[in-house]
């Protein structure tokens, strides 16, 4: 049986919780370029127009919190979406699973029976009987090593999985939070009569503070990937060991059955001889 892929399971649930983020990456990328109106001078030379900004926030305030609102209620319907998928991922698996399983007992079933037309012997009989006793005992073992270290690896998985679905959510809301504070704080510099530069220039620092924190957020969610290649590892090496068992079992029980058979025929073949010479 080989090792089951890794990004069979990544790709779904656990990297999704990640890429949820982006969507406000790139809003906050968009708001901060927004937010610096500027003119130029006849050879191309920006020129902050700032008695711009006040004027254009009331409406670029408005636009940012709407978009704010509607890219959080994305995360949590993908949320919900990528569950979903990932349970009908995980039980089509477990149904495919099945069926090599069942169609891997079929043919077992089909080969017994052929041995078993095969003897001749009671001896022979036996040493069949003997044989379908092995091979199902090794791959009941086969079998409940790979349930054990899939079912390892997915309560791993589901908790990696869980935390991140957290994370994710937990930082589009402190990013959401931090940018309707430095729009209120706009809103209130402008109406005081603040300097227009200066609320300018707070205001994109909050901005430029909230991505940050946004993308170290984002990085601290790929970098966990590293949990899911050991959890992947673990499990491929338990499927490899729990194959190459099987293996030596079934060679074993293999050469049992070789040497009752040709044994069984040798002593027909001498029991053939000796009454020929009577």
């Amino acid at each position: 049986m080989k090792p089951i892929s890794k990004t069979a399971y990544i790709g779904t649930a656990v990297c999704a919780a990640a890429l949820s983020l982006a969507p406000f990456l790139a809003m906050a990328q968009r708001t901060g370029n927004m937010a610096a109106p500027e003119t130029r001078t006849t050879t191309g030379t920006p020129i902050m127009n700032q008695n711009t900004f006040c004027t254009r926030f009331a409406n670029l305030g408005e636009a940012t919190k709407n978009r704010l609102n509607e890219r959080y209620g994305q995360v949590a319907e993908n949320k919900q979406d990528r569950i979903n998928q990932f349970k009908k991922n995980r039980q089509e698996r477990d149904q495919k699973m099945k069926q090599v399983r069942d169609q891997a007992a079929s043919t077992t079933d089909a080969v017994m029976q052929q041995l078993m037309e095969r003897a001749q012997t009671e001896a022979q009989k036996q040493a069949v009987t003997t044989f379908q006793q092995q091979v199902r005992t090794a791959a009941a073992v086969r079998k409940a090593a790979v349930d054990a270290a899939m079912n390892d690896f997915r309560q791993g998985l589901d908790n990696e999985a869980a935390s991140r679905e957290q994370a994710a959510p937990q930082a589009a809301s402190q990013y959401r939070t931090a940018v309707q504070a430095a729009i209120a704080k706009a809103k209130s510099d402008c109406s005081a009569g603040t300097d227009p530069e200066q609320v300018r220039s707070a205001y994109m620092a909050a901005l430029k503070n909230a991505q940050q924190t946004l993308q170290q957020a984002r990085q601290g969610l790929d970098n966990r990937g590293e949990t899911i290649r050991q959890l992947t590892q673990t499990r491929n090496q338990a499927v490899r060991k729990a194959a190459e068992d099987f293996k030596t079992a079934m060679e074993q029980a293999r050469a049992q059955l070789k040497l009752a058979f040709q044994t069984q025929e040798q002593t027909q073949q001498q029991d053939q001889e000796q009454t020929g010479q009577e």
